[in-house]
């Protein structure tokens, strides 16, 4: 089965990428692409095609057509032989012939259900925009472009012009730790070409009892054109947060609706798990008595966005709109370990209660390309959001009132991107505890040219956290998304941490077989006052090392990424030096404000 899909993604993956350039730049042809044969077909695989782009406002396109009458709406799905930015550019070769004939391409009802506009409705250019933005992030579609033009003969008329690109549907993940070691998924993202998902998944670890672990799930979306999605599944080898190990048995089901444009109505979600550890590792005393739990998660929250309420066709880009979430939570756990019963663990505690948040909002979607991708399009938000949230809470039977601030600011110019974030919350019972503080800085340069084959964009964050006067909130982890993840999970707790890190990206315009490559080279620091510790006592922890990224964008199966690290001052238990190799990984922004009701989360 395996030699089947790898041998089928050799022969896909020269399915052509998009060119995202605006204007034709000369083009370098890589020596054997003027070679005939078999030669010849290789060279051209990895000859570049040039995507530079400046950043543009979604909207821009459309506001010259605003108010016009849309007479007609076209659909015109691609296949893997066009290119969705000069649909006149058709490239036949036995890939593209194999990929066609084996994909199912996405139902037209499909795509006609994820439109926001029909026919007879006036030209609304942010939510048309917002629609673009939309179609470009189902995970069956490579890409959507939204085109309208004036109809000869019709008086402030025009024709609006969908056009899509499916990705090779058909993916998986194959995951080789050692010859008695390895994790397997197979998926199919567009089911029947209906736009669901389908995955299956397995383990085998011959250290492990049962030595044979599976799991499914299924996702249903945009159920009848209501924005609706449901999912629902099992996994037999979850990673059990009590040892992060593979053995926990997990059921899951989630029905929500997303806030897919400016002017939705109504979002939420309604989420239920359930999940119960075996041993598959330990003796049966140290199982029973640190790692074995069972718990129940059931989540409930909706929200009203009033700036759907504002005249669509008169709306103007950088309007501040209001939004109001309400959410209630249950997390218990049936069975702890017997160590916890008595020695309190905040990963172990009950909580549950209820939030009620208000944000002040206003966004808009840059597009651009070389952030996360490989040159394909990415949306941007550009925009601020401003929350308080307010609620009652319970931890292990105390009772308390909470209180949240939040801020979130993006600005994009053509020279550089920022994101800054405050966020500010606490629990009160005569006096505030359990106070969270989250400060941070996102910025990433101006795309720039080394050469001809390289482009060249660098990152870097800054986060501050500290926590103040806590009781039974979990402390601070150097191994944090705003810390350094890659250390122990149980290296080091804090009650502060500030972390700053660095990362120059390089993107090769060159395709191997429909493949791009992005070398790395990274620089992560992390100071640590720790719990119990004297102010004066702070430790640095620092990471430094290299990687290269690689992706073909026709396919669902996300980024490679092969990435070593070399660790100055190792923990207990750590090397100085490591070496990753990660599959299907997700590189997306996150590109919403809004957000359910909920508390500060600083790890």
């Amino acid at each position: 089965m395996m030699r089947f899909f790898f041998f089928l993604l050799l022969l896909i993956a020269g399915a052509p990428d998009a060119c995202f350039a605006q204007k034709t730049e000369p083009q370098d042809t890589f020596f054997l692409a003027k070679k005939k044969g078999l030669l010849g077909k290789l060279g051209k695989s990895i000859s570049r095609s040039v995507p530079p782009l400046e950043p543009v406002t979604i909207a821009n396109p459309y506001l010259k057509f605003k108010g016009k009458t849309i007479r007609s709406v076209v659909i015109i799905p691609l296949g893997f032989d066009r290119n969705i930015y000069d649909t006149n550019i058709v490239k036949k070769n036995f890939g593209t012939r194999l990929a066609n004939a084996l994909h199912n391409d996405t139902k037209m009802q499909v795509i006609k259900n994820n439109l926001f506009f029909t026919k007879g409705d006036r030209v609304a250019p942010l939510l048309i925009a917002d629609n673009e933005h939309f179609l470009r992030e189902q995970e069956y579609l490579k890409d959507a472009r939204i085109i309208i033009e004036d109809m000869e003969g019709y008086e402030n008329s025009v024709k609006v012009i969908v056009y899509t690109r499916d990705v090779f549907s058909i993916g998986g993940n194959l995951s080789l730790y050692s010859p008695d070691r390895a994790k397997i998924e197979i998926r199919e993202d567009n089911l029947g070409g209906a736009g669901h998902k389908l995955s299956f998944y397995g383990l085998m670890d011959q250290g492990r009892n049962p030595k044979y672990g599976y799991g499914t799930d299924i996702s249903f979306r945009n159920i009848k054109g209501s924005f609706l999605n449901f999912t629902t599944g099992f996994k037999t080898f979850n990673p059990s947060f009590s040892s992060g190990r593979l053995e926990e048995n997990n059921f899951y089901t989630r029905l929500d609706k997303q806030l897919v444009s400016r002017y939705s109505h109504w979002m939420g979600a309604a989420e239920f798990s359930f999940g119960k550890t075996t041993n598959g590792f330990h003796t049966d005393s140290s199982y029973n008595t640190y790692f074995a739990y069972s718990k129940q998660t059931i989540d409930l929250w909706i929200g009203y966005n009033f700036g759907s309420k504002a005249k669509i066709e008169s709306d103007k880009p950088g309007k501040l709109r209001h939004f109001v979430g309400i959410r209630s939570y249950y997390n218990h756990f049936f069975e702890l370990p017997e160590f916890y019963n008595t020695h309190y663990n905040s990963s172990y505690a009950d909580r549950n209660g209820a939030l009620l948040s208000y944000t002040l909002y206003k966004q808009d979607f840059v597009r651009t390309s070389f952030i996360y991708g490989f040159g394909r399009y990415e949306d941007v938000p550009e925009g601020l959001s401003a929350t308080i949230t307010g609620g009652y809470t319970n931890v292990e039977g105390t009772k308390r009132p909470y209180y949240g601030l939040s801020f979130e600011g993006t600005d994009f110019t053509r020279k550089s991107f920022f994101t800054y974030m405050a966020k500010l919350g606490g629990y009160y019972s005569n006096k505030f505890e359990d106070v969270s503080l989250l400060l941070g800085v996102y910025h990433f340069t101006k795309l720039r040219q080394l050469g001809t084959n390289w482009r060249n964009r660098n990152f870097v964050s800054l986060y501050y956290s500290k926590q103040m006067n806590s009781r039974y909130n979990e402390p601070l982890y150097l191994n944090s998304q705003y810390g350094l993840p890659y250390f122990h999970a149980d290296s080091i707790f804090a009650k502060t941490r500030t972390t700053l890190k660095l990362e120059s990206v390089f993107f090769n315009l060159n395709k191997f077989l429909g493949f791009r490559f992005a070398p790395f080279v990274f620089a992560d620091f992390s100071f640590i006052q720790q719990v119990n510790v004297p102010t004066s006592k702070t430790h640095g922890y620092t990471a430094i090392g290299a990687g290269v990224r690689t992706r073909n964008e026709n396919f669902t199966l996300g980024t490679i990424e092969i990435r070593g690290y070399y660790f100055p001052s190792p923990t207990a238990g750590m090397k100085g030096f490591r070496g990753d190799l990660s599959t299907k990984i997700r590189f997306k922004y996150n590109n919403t404000f809004i957000r359910r009701p909920e508390r500060v989360l600083i790890n």
